[in-house]
């Protein structure tokens, strides 16, 4: 039978997502899709590719390296008898969340400028782009007032306090990576990262299935490998902005 690889990239958005819970969501969706019939087949090899503590690493000392984390490639194997062809479908998270939540968490929980002024500032930095800005300026006006509003209720209702403190968390992600150079390319680098392990984590799962009694002597090497990214609200800016700059 045929081996080709496939590895898929997931990226997470803004939110309070924890380590692995969107690799593992999609993962979920992802198999459940797959086609059923007598010819097909699905085996599971790992849920997760690593487990990252992030608590350790968010108390690194500046200068000194951060945990090793240990990396177990996570895939499944997908089989169509009817085409002779297996399907090793390989799964990686980029977790970002730690990052600016590390940064705030240095800074006394502030954010590098207060919510409120800083989608006025979007507004006037819109200025410049002339027609553009017309077309955009209904729907940041609009935000600015869905915040000054929720500034207000805050001060009334507790419940209303703490949905404008989620408000500002979650577009505190968003400001963080837009306006810091520095914490924009750690990010990236994150990205780039879990990429980069691509190719490993593939070479690493054909000596795996080498090792299986149901694959040992069928599989010299895959006959292709292809990456796909999988990324959801801010995570395709980020997978944008790093393979851009990767380019």
């Amino acid at each position: 039978m045929k081996y080709t690889y496939k590895h898929i990239v997931v990226v997470h958005g803004i939110g309070d997502q924890a380590p692995n819970e969107t690799v593992l969501g999609f993962m979920n969706e992802f198999i459940r899709a797959l086609p059923r019939g007598n010819h097909y087949s699905v085996t599971v090899n790992n849920l997760i590719e690593s487990v990252d503590d992030i608590k350790a690493a968010s108390q690194t000392i500046p200068g000194v390296l951060r945990p090793r984390r240990s990396f177990h490639p996570a895939y499944i194997v997908f089989s169509d008898t009817q085409k002779d062809v297996n399907y090793v479908i390989g799964f990686s998270e980029v977790y970002w969340k730690q990052i600016p939540d590390e940064y705030i968490r240095r800074n006394g929980d502030n954010l590098p400028i207060p919510i409120f002024t800083w989608a006025r500032s979007i507004n006037t930095r819109f200025l410049e782009a002339g027609r553009a800005f017309h077309l955009a300026r209904e729907a940041i006006d609009n935000l600015e007032r869905m915040l000054g509003l929720l500034r207000v209720l805050g001060i009334i209702y507790k419940k209303s306090g703490q949905f404008a403190e989620i408000t500002t968390k979650f577009l505190g992600d968003v400001q963080i990576y837009a306006e810091s150079d520095e914490i924009r390319q750690e990010i990236n680098n994150r990205f780039l990262s879990v990429l980069a392990r691509v190719e490993n984590f593939s070479e690493a799962t054909k000596q795996n299935l080498q090792n299986d009694s149901d694959h040992a002597g069928k599989i010299k090497d895959f006959e292709n490998r292809e990456i796909y990214i999988i990324a959801h609200s801010e995570g395709t800016v980020v997978s944008l902005n790093s393979l851009v700059q990767a380019a």
